[in-house]
């Protein structure tokens, strides 16, 4: 039977005495701003290549000469965008997964915390920053989906001149 996990709130790790609760909380905030950094970098990859994407797509709908011409490149483009957004998908969730898996690890290693004396619900848990942190991201991720959306559906809307 697995024990119900406590609550680690940064004052209670502070307030026991050691090296080790530093420690502790220093790789769980490392942890998290390292996981922060890896989505950000996503973020910038991702949207990049959406912005290339999207530039070589007009380029192809320029140069079509015809009805047939446009399809295809428009079919092209399209496929070209789903398959970016799931691989941002993949790369989202792996991030997310393996950021929460060493957390954690780390959140089990750490040592136990001596009470601080004030009740548990007025101290902030280390696992809201964690939170905050991963809503951030996920809130960038949804965005980036939009602008994704929203312009597979201004490529179905132009249509070519007939």
């Amino acid at each position: 039977m697995e024990k119900p996990n406590a609550m680690i709130t940064l004052e209670s790790m502070l307030a026991s005495p050691g090296k080790d609760n530093l420690d502790a909380v220093s790789s769980l905030y490392l942890g998290a701003f390292v996981a922060a950094q890896r989505l950000v970098a996503l973020n910038i990859r991702a949207t990049q290549s959406l912005m290339e994407s999207n530039m070589s797509s007009v380029q192809a709908l320029a140069r079509a000469r015809n009805l047939e011409n446009w399809q295809e490149a428009q079919s092209a483009a399209t496929q070209q965008l789903v398959d970016q957004i799931v691989g941002y998908a993949g790369d989202f969730n792996e991030v997310v997964a393996e950021n929460q898996k060493e957390l954690s690890s780390l959140l089990q290693a750490a040592p136990p915390a001596q009470a601080s004396g004030k009740p548990a619900s007025k101290l902030p848990a280390m696992s809201e920053v964690v939170q905050t942190m991963l809503d951030a991201a996920l809130h960038s991720r949804n965005a980036m989906l939009d602008m994704a959306t929203r312009v597979d559906q201004r490529r179905q809307d132009a249509g070519p001149d007939k």
